[in-house]
């Protein structure tokens, strides 16, 4: 007679707590902003997706966002940057030792790489460069307009944000790498 066997006991999978989170935060899923609203990690109003960078030098932070900035040309996006100083100079220099494209190369330098202001609409990748406070003072804006379908690209100078990075970092969705990633 053969006996009828009980499936065995499936293991319980535990959920990861991520390292530098509280539990409320975890739970809750929102973030104080400076402008004072409450918004939903992921999918702010408007469908705002936040990513965040930390560079060393003027450089470093072109050689992070080129590879962005290819890629988000070559699908054809609108990129729109914003910067609390003049990156023209460093741009140039950069682009004329970088092997692209001639066109590739001219769009990028076309970008308006001294914009202190610039006017934003729906589906626009945004990047966003200077002080923590400029970073804050911009996102306030965006966060208050009826703006949809945005990419917005913080970048953070390192040696100024270096004591808040792991909050930095929770707030925005992704980290924006070397690879465009």
């Amino acid at each position: 007679e053969k006996r009828h066997r009980p499936a065995p006991e499936r293991k319980r999978r535990r959920s990861r707590r991520i390292r530098g989170r509280a539990d409320d935060r975890q739970i809750s899923g929102t973030h104080r902003r400076p402008c004072g609203k409450h918004l939903r990690m992921g999918n702010f109003q408007g469908n705002v997706k936040r990513i965040c960078s930390f560079y060393v030098s003027d450089f470093h932070l072109e050689m992070i966002l080129i590879p962005y900035l290819n890629k988000k040309l070559k699908n054809n996006e609108e990129i729109k940057i914003v910067t609390e100083k003049n990156l023209k100079e460093t741009v140039k220099i950069l682009i004329s030792k970088m092997n692209l494209d001639q066109k590739t190369k001219e769009e990028i330098l076309e970008l308006g790489w001294d914009n202190i202001n610039s006017d934003i609409s729906n589906n626009t990748n945004i990047i966003i460069i200077g002080s923590k406070k400029y970073i804050e003072e911009k996102n306030c804006l965006i966060e208050n307009s009826n703006i949809e379908n945005i990419n917005v690209v913080n970048c953070y100078e390192f040696d100024e944000v270096k004591d808040e990075m792991n909050e930095i970092v929770e707030e925005h969705d992704n980290t924006l790498n070397t690879l465009g990633n």
